[in-house]
């Protein structure tokens, strides 16, 4: 008997999962994309947006495709800095999260500044840390807040007492 209560033939083992269909019923992609590797199915999307640029398609096309050819490049960078972090430590764990988490705009300040725009590098980096200060900041503050009661100094002075 498994631990579900249905009994298998002797020598057969389950490999179905919990509450999904047993693994002759799925297909290659149900197989290939799982919940924990679903950006990389977004994988094709880097050489379509570089083929419609070779054509000359419409710029929101090309746009589209771009943005989504970037979901499967930051996932990969995210795991691999999660990898390098386990093994490196917390605190340079931490310094690799922070400096590869910036590492795309780097990218594009790079080919910005090659093309001469210095004005929207500019504006690039001030608008990163901007947004790095009020939602990183923002965020961990109102988090904090929430498991947060009123709470009453312990240096507190005894209320004064008035002479007469």
């Amino acid at each position: 008997m498994t631990s579900g209560g249905t009994a298998t033939p002797a020598g057969s083992q389950s490999t179905s999962s919990p509450g999904g269909p047993p693994p002759h019923k799925k297909g290659l992609l149900g197989r290939l994309i799982t919940r924990d590797n679903w950006p990389y199915a977004l994988v094709p999307m880097i050489p379509i947006a570089v083929v419609l640029e070779l054509v000359h398609a419409s710029a929101s096309i090309i746009f589209a495709t771009s943005a989504l050819g970037v979901i499967p490049t930051a996932a990969l960078m995210g795991r691999a800095t999660e990898e390098l972090a386990e093994r490196a430590g917390p605190g340079i764990g931490g310094l690799l999260n922070v400096t590869f988490g910036n590492f795309p705009e780097l990218l594009i300040a790079f080919f910005a500044l090659l093309a001469g725009l210095q004005e929207v590098v500019k504006a690039s980096i001030i608008g990163s840390i901007l947004g790095n200060i009020l939602l990183v900041m923002g965020a961990a503050m109102f988090v904090g807040g929430l498991g947060a009661t009123a709470r009453r100094s312990t240096t507190a002075r005894p209320p004064r007492r008035r002479r007469c």
